[in-house]
């Protein structure tokens, strides 16, 4: 699979880059600087630096990652069958905690946004 951008400064379709992202992504997140990918079927979110596409890494969450926010720190990442949100150090990839939270969470919105 790849995730297509329109680069902001020219927001034609014609214009459009692919990056190579996991076999079925689900949500996306923007940190400033990198793009923050969920793959439902792989378990992870991958980082991708922004401008050039280029592989930063891959992180494991829990099982079918649906959703990602950025936090302005932190990268929040919902995982619908696990029913957890995890949270990762956005700068780092580091994983803070998965939280239990009962029930399948779908998607997510930081607080304030």
């Amino acid at each position: 699979m790849s995730l297509s951008i329109f680069p902001a400064a020219s927001l034609r379709a014609d214009t459009t880059v692919a990056y190579a992202v996991g076999s079925n992504p689900h949500g996306v997140a923007f940190d400033g600087t990198n793009i923050w990918v969920a793959d439902y079927t792989e378990n992870n979110v991958t980082k991708l630096v922004a401008s050039t596409g280029a592989k930063v890494g891959a992180y494991s969450v829990g099982l079918n990652p649906q959703g990602v926010a950025f936090d302005g720190t932190n990268i929040w990442v919902v995982n619908s069958q696990s029913s957890t949100v995890t949270k990762l150090v956005a700068s780092t990839g580091a994983l803070v905690a998965n939280y239990n939270i009962g029930t399948p969470p779908y998607s997510l919105t930081p607080y304030g946004v």
